[in-house]
């Protein structure tokens, strides 16, 4: 199947650009082997000539973009057009915060910092993708088994780079000292984080599946999991902070970061409790629908809406199912479930009130 000329455009330019930017590094080589005739003095050269160095990091350059395209392939194939979108919006934004962050360490900005700086971006770049792959995978459980044993070989990747690079900074920081490497440290923690959290994500949605979509702790789980991911980021967040601010000044690139994911922290610890307030007691908190509810409400339909199945007399005899203040009934496994995302009727979006007195003045 032939690519559309609209796609190959795009491949023939990139390969103009590492043909030629092979061509002017290997130039360069050249010139300066024949000028040194030895292989240590050539490097020295190459080195400290700047106008070499930036043909040499132009070639690193377009090296880390064939590399990226040839892990893309392997791992991801086509992406789709919202996971090219997404990319575009996250790399600009990842790149002016970083432009942001270089105001603190302007002293220390080096080819190095540029290096480490273009390889964090691969490396986050790929844990974008893997996190928009899985959320496609959750929503087509259709996928093949190759789709999945890549997104499981990239996500190990993935954490192995992290691991690497962390362990790699901090010891040149212990020995050291501070430096620009305590940014690197903070990004690589962060996305060790997500990548976990994507982990975790994805084997609770195979578990779901493999309960043939039965598992009723699935929401609690991930909850918890949302949890725990915003208050380690939170606890990072805040720890890098402190160490920025003390050997650096007053990092103000970072407070907005540090805002949103508190606000994030705190909203969802607002969510847990408002959670466990209203599925603590249910069986007291919430009435048993009648037979009428069943077989009269909604048009005759007893059908519960969250789980679109029947709910039948034998499981109002075993008191599973329960009947909200504004008059709709469920099954108490789906009611659970379906409180750990929202607090309003299902069926009419009606607030889920947690006062006792205010479910008792609804009915």
């Amino acid at each position: 199947r032939r690519r559309p000329p609209r796609a190959r455009a795009p491949a023939a330019m990139f390969a103009v650009y590492v043909l030629g930017s092979a061509t002017l590094s290997a130039m360069a080589v050249t010139n300066a082997y024949m000028g040194k005739q030895q292989f240590y003095p050539t490097v020295i050269y190459l080195v400290e000539s700047k106008t070499n160095m930036v043909v040499m990091a132009n070639m690193a350059l377009a090296l880390l973009i064939l590399l990226g395209r040839v892990v893309k392939s392997m791992f991801f194939g086509t992406l789709r057009p919202a996971e090219i979108e997404r990319l575009q919006d996250r790399s600009r934004i990842a790149v002016i915060e970083t432009c942001l962050m270089m105001t603190m360490f302007r002293e220390e900005f080096s080819f190095r910092f540029a290096a480490l700086f273009a390889v964090l971006l691969f490396v986050k770049i790929f844990h974008w993708l893997t996190v928009d792959r899985i959320n496609f995978i959750e929503q087509q459980p259709n996928a093949g088994r190759m789709a999945h044993i890549r997104i499981v070989v990239m996500m190990g990747l993935l954490l192995a780079v992290d691991t690497i690079f962390i362990s790699q900074h901090v010891a040149t920081t212990m020995q050291k000292g501070p430096s620009m490497l305590l940014l690197f440290v903070f990004e690589y923690t962060i996305q060790i984080i997500r990548i976990v959290k994507a982990f975790g994500k994805y084997s609770f949605f195979m578990i779901d599946q493999a309960l043939d979509n039965r598992w009723e702790q699935k929401g609690t789980y991930s909850f918890y999991m949302e949890l725990l991911g915003d208050f380690l980021q939170l606890f990072v967040h805040i720890v890098f902070f402190l160490l920025i601010h003390s050997y650096y000044g007053l990092p103000i690139y970072i407070i907005k970061d540090l805002i949103d994911i508190f606000n994030s922290f705190s909203t969802k610890c607002r969510e847990f409790i408002r959670y466990r307030q209203l599925t603590s007691n249910m069986n007291e908190r919430f009435a048993n629908p009648t037979e009428a509810d069943i077989t009269e409400g909604e048009g005759g339909d007893p059908t519960c809406i969250i789980c679109r199945e029947e709910m039948t007399m034998d499981q109002l005899r075993r008191n599973q199912l329960k009947k909200l203040p504004c008059g709709h009934a469920f099954h108490v496994h789906c009611l659970r479930s379906w409180l750990e995302r929202q607090k309003s009727c299902p069926t009419c979006r009606t607030d889920i009130p947690v006062n006792p007195q205010q479910v008792a003045a609804a009915t």
